[in-house]
């Protein structure tokens, strides 16, 4: 049963949200089966060229204008937002192509609930946007509370950032890696004939030891998160939205063509709504403890949750 709680945020206006396009596929956020080990990798859209669809305009644009407001109340002083950018997130968000830093930042910024005391587990981590994401996508279809306590614990603990979550492209055909992992001379691969190396991934043909760094972090994280099921992916979906945190000038993701990270589908994205872009109380979502938690809060707030319930169950 949720508990409600005195404990308020910063009160936040809810908005109307934008309606919610309908491209989900539920195999595409937890499939019935594991994919092959080995197809883990997600090949990126050109962040540089897209332009939201118009279905997301008019949502993005209030929401931008909630995270403005709580950067400018909660961060006031900053004057050098890629120095924020990199404090909060880790170095590897530098190498974004970012021409409007405090944009970048911006689109990253929660805006929280207005009240918290329900005990859900993503009241725990959605101050950090990035966090609330993978605890999502760990936690999906997994029932006991003390698996998922656990294994998204000890994931955070290996990678506090998603700087620290290295995303390095590498095709985990290596695998099991060896114990230790020596440092290969450059003239390791010049030792064996060309035709040996055809179906080495390029990553690989670079830099050998880095390759088989990566796949010494993947046995880790597999070690970490394997009580959960469907490693391969649940790793697909952390490395695609990390990697789209790290790089995208401005963060924007959806269940849209191009804007649907892998391993993120229609509960992930509406706990990022709800829980990150200050939508807790505009819409009922699909899942039944989301909308256990959209009755909770509208009550919190002083809202009558049964209009909204039976507008949701005549649209059904």
């Amino acid at each position: 049963m949720l508990r409600r709680s005195s404990r308020r945020s910063a009160q936040i206006t809810p908005v109307k949200l934008a309606e919610l396009p309908t491209t989900w596929d539920e195999k595409e956020e937890v499939p019935r089966r594991a994919r092959a080990r080995g197809q883990t990798e997600v090949e990126m859209p050109d962040f540089d060229n897209l332009e939201p669809p118009p279905s997301m305009s008019d949502f993005l644009s209030t929401l931008r204008g909630l995270q403005k407001e709580a950067l400018t109340r909660n961060h006031p002083d900053v004057s050098d937002w890629k120095q924020f950018a990199e404090e909060r997130w880790g170095t590897m968000v530098g190498k974004a192509k970012a021409g409007d830093w405090e944009l970048f930042v911006a689109s990253r910024i929660a805006v929280v609930p207005a009240a918290f005391g329900s005990e859900m587990l993503q009241e725990r981590y959605c101050h950090d946007t990035w966090r609330l994401l993978v605890s999502c996508i760990l936690m999906s279809r997994v029932s006991s509370a003390q698996v998922k306590d656990k294994c998204i614990n000890g994931f955070f603990d290996l990678f506090p950032t998603p700087s620290a979550f290295k995303v390095t492209e590498c095709d985990k055909r290596f695998s099991p890696p060896p114990s230790s992992l020596p440092s290969l001379p450059s003239s390791f691969l010049s030792s064996f004939p060309s035709s040996s190396f055809s179906s080495l991934p390029s990553s690989f043909l670079s830099s050998p030891t880095a390759c088989l760094a990566k796949v010494s972090d993947d046995e880790q994280v597999f070690e970490m998160i394997k009580p959960l099921g469907l490693f391969d992916s649940r790793i697909k979906g952390l490395r695609d939205v990390t990697n789209r945190f790290l790089s995208m000038p401005e963060f924007v993701i959806g269940l849209e063509k191009d804007y649907k990270p892998a391993g993120v589908g229609q509960f992930t994205y509406q706990s990022y709504l709800m829980f990150c872009c200050g939508q807790a109380q505009t819409f009922v979502p699909e899942d039944k403890n989301l909308r256990a938690y959209s009755r909770w809060i509208r009550s919190v707030a002083g809202e009558d949750s049964s209009s909204k319930d039976d507008e949701q169950d005549q649209t059904q």
